[in-house]
């Protein structure tokens, strides 16, 4: 059979004189599971439950990825004749990595579902894993906070400090310009040192202070 789909043979059945036509037999170890998608860093889940009853004492159920990208739990699943009909949760986490592949790249995990008491092509299904991290800048407001928004109280002749972040890995180098805006019908007399800022892959979580 294909990997993942219903293992199929076709055999011809004779009773006496009469011979059919070619007929499929089909046989799954497990029942099917859907292909899904899912966000770095959060979890999708599936009930994992024999297609039949088990063939021996016991029936073990090992589930592996393609990719460290999906970590299966358990990754093992035992069976028998007393409870092979009842299903077990199983969750696949898409692993939060950190760095901005860029809003259209994924991650495609194959599962593969192989069954101990039965000689089969494993089964799979697919789990594609979607970019969640974008290198957006955040005020590093102290050592376990961060926000895009910071107000803050200047007095005049008075100076302050702040750092800035990215959120994530880049794919490049970033350049951010930092620029004082004044309000509609106002005069603000600032200055902002350093007016420009590098951020690049290999220190990307060293804050810059403005």
């Amino acid at each position: 059979g294909s990997p993942g789909k219903c293992l199929r043979k076709t055999i011809t059945v004779s009773v006496g004189e009469h011979t059919s036509n070619e007929v499929g037999i089909c046989f799954l170890g497990v029942d099917s599971v859907p292909d899904r998608a899912v966000s770095e860093g959060l979890s999708t889940g599936f009930d994992l439950k024999l297609a039949g009853e088990p063939r021996t004492e016991f029936a073990a159920v090992t589930l592996t990825s393609s990719s460290s990208t999906c970590q299966i739990d358990p990754t093992e699943v035992f069976f028998s004749s007393d409870n092979w009909t009842v299903p077990v949760q199983v969750k696949v986490v898409a692993v939060e990595n950190d760095i901005d592949e860029g809003e259209d790249v994924t991650v495609e995990c194959i599962i593969n579902m192989t069954r101990s008491d039965v000689d089969q092509t494993p089964q799979t299904f697919r789990v594609t894993v979607l970019n969640d991290d974008t290198a957006g800048m955040n005020f590093l407001i102290d050592e376990r906070y961060r926000s895009r928004v910071y107000a803050l109280t200047l007095m005049e002749g008075s100076e302050t400090s702040v750092a800035i972040v990215l959120e994530s890995e880049p794919r490049g180098t970033v350049n951010a310009t930092c620029v004082v805006v004044s309000p509609a019908n106002t005069t603000l007399h600032s200055a902002v040192v350093p007016f420009f800022l590098t951020f690049n892959s290999s220190a990307w979580k060293v804050p810059r202070e403005l």
